[in-house]
């Protein structure tokens, strides 16, 4: 096994790497509670079917917008939402037919980053990213970042078999949770995280596509010094909290879904999280300044 690093998907993308994102993350789908209760009656081929149409309006939409590997070289500054698709391959599996393919390896993790110059849910939906479902770390976990997917009428209606209305009740939660935290700040957000279940799962791949938002973040050079945010699954929590993440505090911090209302058990929970830029206090948004002070008080 020979991993890349965590590398910029090409805006010219080709329908193998579409197959290729779309298996990756067909393979969570019923690797939790919430993710049996909300597709575990769709079957495989309605799956495919499903993702396939998503990934590909999802690259399409994210191809029309600004990177972010080109901040501060495009002349676009910081007031334009930026995206970016970030891949990790495996080198010694071929991707595809030809030289190309056998050269390149195939895409076994994804991540979607986005730059928000004023976060809002609608923001996020109207310029939503690749794909309906994310996964993490030590397990992958196809409800990480449910927030990130809005209306499936212009990608294929909701699969056949699934619980649609547990969706859009989720999605719904989630969206209003993070609107009443960071709606109207300047911010990265991590859209989606995959990885190819189980042949790559603790590997530290997810760990690979976190650190890669952290240049962008963090350096002295780079005029978006900003925080990253992120609603946090309960299998995404932990490797979040080894990425620096910290909690949201107040009443609007946790997301919790009663999974009994909608026949399963238990309590399932997203937990909205910040990494703050490793800079002075001073270097940052004077909005965010003013919301950390509110935070210390809560």
């Amino acid at each position: 096994m020979h991993l890349s690093s965590a590398l910029p998907l090409s805006a010219a993308y080709t329908a193998i790497e579409i197959a290729q994102l779309v298996a990756v993350i067909q393979s969570t789908l019923p690797s939790t509670p919430l993710s049996v209760l909300r597709y575990g009656g769709v079957s495989p081929a309605d799956a495919t079917r499903y993702l396939e149409a998503r990934t590909r309006k999802g690259l399409a939409d994210s191809s029309r917008l600004p990177r972010i590997t080109a901040m501060g070289h495009d002349g676009e500054g910081s007031t334009v939402v930026r995206n970016e698709e970030v891949v990790v391959r495996d080198r010694d599996v071929s991707s595809g037919a030809g030289e190309e393919g056998r050269s390149q390896g195939l895409i076994i993790a994804h991540a979607s980053w986005r730059y928000y110059p004023s976060y809002s849910s609608e923001a996020a939906q109207s310029s939503a990213g690749a794909a309906t479902n994310g996964s993490l770390s030590s397990t992958s976990d196809p409800d990480q970042l449910a927030f990130k997917q809005s209306d499936d009428a212009d990608a294929g209606e909701f699969p056949p078999g699934g619980n649609k209305a547990l969706h859009a009740h989720l999605v719904s939660r989630v969206n209003a949770a993070m609107d009443a935290v960071f709606e109207g700040l300047p911010c990265f957000v991590l859209q989606q995280i995959s990885t190819l279940t189980p042949a790559y799962v603790r590997r530290g791949i997810a760990s690979t596509l976190m650190r890669w938002i952290e240049p962008f973040a963090d350096s002295d050079s780079s005029p978006f010094r900003m925080p990253v945010v992120l609603a946090a699954s309960p299998l995404g929590y932990p490797l979040y909290r080894k990425c620096g993440y910290e909690e949201v505090r107040g009443k609007h911090g946790v997301v919790r879904i009663d999974m009994g209302e909608w026949g399963g058990r238990g309590e399932h929970k997203h937990v909205l999280m910040v990494r703050w830029p490793q800079c002075p206090e001073e270097a940052m948004d004077e909005r965010w300044r003013r919301w950390k002070k509110r935070q210390e008080q809560e």
